[in-house]
């Protein structure tokens, strides 16, 4: 990859920022599977389906994304869909840059439409992202 240079957003498969991302995910997710996310993101070198972004402040890692490109059955139309996001809170002007990085990154693969799913508060991305609620996602636990 090369020397990384600060507040940069990077295409990463380098085992070592993979692995930054599983961190931030444990912080956040203490049940999540780290180990299969990981060969989740090992996959998109193959598939080219799944892309793993950081961004780095020195050697911290300080942003990172895992996202997925989906075609959805019904529609029939390409979608990135938004695995995992992470801003470090001591720069929360990284989100308003990021999302301008997907949705350019949307537009260069002709793609229309940005997915994610949260367990946080919709409205705050309604409101600082411009994301609209489209679909509802509902659960049923089966003991």
């Amino acid at each position: 990859m090369g020397e990384k240079k600060n507040n940069e957003i990077y295409l990463t498969y380098q085992k070592d920022d993979l692995h930054k991302i599983c961190d931030k995910i444990k912080e956040t997710e203490e049940n999540a599977d780290t180990e299969k996310f990981l060969a989740f993101m090992l996959s998109g070198l193959f598939n080219y389906r799944v892309m793993p972004f950081v961004q780095y402040n020195g050697d911290d890692l300080v942003a990172c994304a895992v996202v997925g490109i989906a075609e959805t059955p019904m529609e029939r139309e390409s979608v990135l869909y938004i695995h995992f996001a992470f801003i470090d809170v001591k720069y929360p002007y990284f989100w308003r840059k990021g999302m301008l990085f997907l949705e350019d990154l949307a537009r260069s693969l002709k793609i229309q439409k940005i997915l994610m799913s949260t367990k946080r508060s919709p409205e705050a991305f309604e409101r600082k992202y411009q994301f609209k609620k489209s679909y509802t996602v509902m659960e049923k636990e089966v003991i």
